[in-house]
């Protein structure tokens, strides 16, 4: 690891990532801190309706631009994010297809969908299904407006309960949990995939990279 990251700093690099599943000591020693994360829990209320005007439909490949810029919008509102071009977007299209292709007949489904409002596209979100949960794993909205991407939770959640999926577990900012009061949410920090920072090369602290909010780091950055 230390000669990995003394390469980084030699090639320019600034900060370097890692997602710890061994928690956070180990990582700590070699100069990494913790950035703020967390788990959400949360439950669909019974009977709750979808916004007006809000239609998730699956995601196709005449979609990948406007899904790219959704994404960007959103992680502008970060200090630090991971930057996709096309190649890194196939590959996390390939790579998590190719996950989840293991659990056929398992009970357990990715969903790629695209959120349309007014009948024009508004977002996207990824989630995964099964035994009566739901987990989200990346959402975006093209005005990367906050309000948008309730909107689209929202509505992915209630479809998602009218197919036996209540629960919800998510990497989601606590604003989130604010502006769904109804779906009794709990938090707890994360215990697997925990994103750790360390500057390079002498960088400064990047401590404020780690605070609430600096950063947009998504499940599927993990791939």
């Amino acid at each position: 690891l230390e000669g990995v990251l003394a390469r980084a700093a030699a090639d320019g690099g600034r900060v370097a990532l890692r997602y710890s599943d061994v928690g956070r000591r180990f990582y700590e020693r070699s100069g990494f801190r913790p950035v703020d994360a967390s788990d959400a829990f949360g439950r669909v209320p019974r009977g709750q309706r979808g916004p007006d005007g809000w239609r998730l439909v699956a995601m196709t490949r005449e979609h990948r631009h406007a899904v790219a810029a959704a994404r960007e919008a959103t992680a502008a509102r970060a200090r630090f994010t991971i930057t996709r071009d096309e190649a890194l977007w196939e590959y996390l299209r390939t790579r998590s297809r190719g996950f989840f292709d293991r659990y056929v007949g398992a009970d357990i489904r990715q969903r790629c969908q695209v959120a349309l409002h007014g009948g024009a596209v508004a977002g996207y979100v990824v989630t995964v299904e099964g035994r009566g949960e739901w987990s989200l794993r990346e959402l975006g909205a093209l005005d990367g407006d906050p309000g948008t991407e309730v909107a689209i939770l929202t509505a992915t959640g209630c479809a998602a309960a009218e197919r036996g999926h209540r629960r919800v577990h998510g990497w989601l900012a606590p604003e989130f949990a604010r502006r769904l009061p109804d779906w009794r949410w709990s938090r707890s920090p994360r215990r697997r995939a925990v994103p750790m920072l360390v500057g390079l090369g002498g960088h400064p602290a990047i401590a404020d990279l780690c605070r609430p909010g600096a950063t947009d780091l998504t499940f599927l950055d993990q791939f």
